[in-house]
């Protein structure tokens, strides 16, 4: 997963996105946040370099 505007470095801010309705910045695309559908962060993602 490739983060935008992050070079490898700690602390990188990412664009939220709601899986259900994705809206993510030019060149991104919604990937989910995390792999565990039993969390509360189910409908969540990150908006994330596209390729």
């Amino acid at each position: 997963m490739s983060l935008p505007d992050c070079q490898g470095g700690t602390g990188c801010c990412v664009a939220l996105c709601d899986l259900g309705a994705p809206q993510c910045p030019g060149g991104t695309s919604c990937s989910p946040y995390a792999s565990d559908s039993s969390l509360c962060y189910a409908d969540v993602g990150l908006c994330v370099v596209a390729g």
